[in-house]
């Protein structure tokens, strides 16, 4: 299955109807291509590791700078630092990787409903793609 499914499929078992749910898609097409261990590209040149390097190295503790490192990160392009802790203590909570697709989804789930609940109240009545992409991108 193609992450775009991946992603369309999480949302949609959440209620999400299908303007949210391709809003949320296109906003992970737009970010990451929806490569779930993508690393903003100028970050690969800046640490000289490639995405799946740079994955490896924070989940086996030997890169220990990914909370502040301000790369883009995953599906949706963690950068902010707090999100990018929460990020990686729910990996380890889960014990899975931080290039997880489906941990990915789960902790952006969490943020949605904790933190983000006006966008999800957008994404639930959203009536058109754009006016989901508009709620994500915005």
């Amino acid at each position: 299955m193609k992450n775009e499914e991946i992603i369309w499929n999480f949302f949609k078992s959440k209620g999400l109807n299908d303007y949210a749910c391709a809003g949320i898609v296109g906003n992970a097409y737009a970010e990451s291509g929806c490569v779930s261990n993508n690393l903003e590209n100028m970050y690969q040149q800046r640490f000289g590791m490639s995405d799946n390097e740079y994955m490896n190295a924070v989940d086996n503790g030997t890169y220990t700078n990914f909370v502040h490192d301000c790369a883009g990160w995953g599906i949706f392009q963690f950068t902010y630092f707090t999100l990018k802790q929460g990020l990686l203590d729910y990996a380890r909570q889960t014990n899975r990787s931080i290039g997880d697709i489906n941990m990915q989804l789960e902790y952006s789930w969490i943020l949605f409903e904790k933190s983000y609940s006006g966008m999800l109240k957008k994404l639930r009545s959203a009536t058109s793609v754009l006016q989901a992409s508009n709620a994500v991108l915005l």
